[in-house]
């Protein structure tokens, strides 16, 4: 089992983390004024890239313990969170005699100037399940597993194309591969830095980017097709933005690795999950701070600081639960 941690990859997940709660800072409390803000919310398909690149170098052994494992991983934290969540918006409902809110827990972006839930988000928990589902399957590097990984893929496209997916499982496969192939030379600072692979990365990423925009700016629009089909392009380019990203990151600033990973870092590793879970949930509630606080700065500054407050306290709150329910090895005499 690989256990190291790398600095230049904790540096990615910190900086696809902030990347991501920016967004839905520009998307929600911004309207839209940046146009290609977008951008910013690859840090998804960056941070699910990094999680198969990184699963590319575990053994699993037992499939039914690393599915159910990964799931209490998942799934408790999302828990916890959504209890802090549950409990605000009660508080808040109390305090203000609002209950006809209420009603509105499970909508999805309904904001109302409320501090409401939005459970519609959590969806991508399900990939993120399913990306760990297929694991063991990748790891059999035989034809069926290649033969299952495009399926994956064509299916991924398919629901791309109705829905409007973010293409997370072809991120996960992608960054899976990529460890398989490059992990070393990605992480190991004694190899040598392959300027070849660099520029494949980079150029590619600027040339999602770059057809990105051009998509943004000269829109396909007419029939149900090829709405549905641009939709489909864009999220396929900026999901290569994502991984590209990681990519050249890793990539370009693997010298760090030398140097021991700050405390720092290695705590923002451990609650960018509760970081990611609570933007999604926290950011409608946002639109409550314009009653009192005018700036964009300054509900900005007071976004971050509730998110990454409720993010600590849950961490902390998920690992009194875990020792609280971790049976102890009995001491033998």
């Amino acid at each position: 089992m690989m256990k190291k941690r790398f600095t230049n990859l904790s540096i990615y997940r910190l900086v696809a983390t902030i990347c991501v709660l920016q967004f839905h800072i520009f998307f929600i409390l911004y309207a839209r004024a940046i146009p290609y803000e977008t951008l910013l919310s690859k840090g998804v398909q960056g941070l699910t890239c990094l999680s198969g690149f990184l699963y590319s170098q575990k053994f699993i052994t037992d499939n039914k313990k690393f599915l159910l494992g990964n799931a209490k991983k998942i799934v408790f934290p999302a828990l916890v969170v959504f209890g802090l969540m549950a409990l605000w918006n009660l508080i808040y409902m109390f305090i203000f005699q609002s209950w006809n809110y209420i009603n509105l827990f499970v909508d999805h972006r309904v904001y109302n100037n409320g501090l409401l839930i939005q459970p519609g988000n959590y969806y991508y928990i399900l990939y993120i399940m399913v990306c760990y589902l297929i694991t063991p399957i990748l790891q059999r590097n035989d034809k069926y597993s290649l033969l299952i990984s495009l399926a994956v893929v064509v299916v991924e496209f398919t629901v791309g194309f109705f829905f409007g997916s973010s293409i997370i499982a072809c991120s996960y496969i992608a960054g899976y591969f990529f460890g398989k192939k490059l992990f070393g030379q990605l992480t190991n600072i004694e190899e040598k830095f392959s300027w070849k692979w660099f520029f494949i990365f980079l150029l590619g990423t600027l040339a999602a980017v770059g057809i990105y925009v051009v998509l943004v700016i000269y829109p396909i629009s007419g029939n149900y097709f090829l709405v549905h089909l641009n939709s489909l392009i864009n999220n396929i380019l900026m999901t290569t933005f994502g991984m590209g990203t990681f990519l050249v990151i890793a990539h370009a600033f693997r010298w760090v690795n030398k140097f021991v990973a700050c405390p720092f870092l290695s705590f923002t590793d451990k609650i960018s999950l509760n970081v990611y879970l609570f933007n999604q949930a926290f950011m409608c509630g946002a639109m409550n701070m314009s009653k009192v606080v005018e700036p964009m700065w300054a509900k900005t500054v007071i976004v971050y600081a509730f998110t990454i407050a409720f993010s600590i306290l849950a961490y902390y709150l998920y690992q009194l639960i875990l020792k609280l329910t971790t049976k102890k090895a009995p001491v033998s005499a």
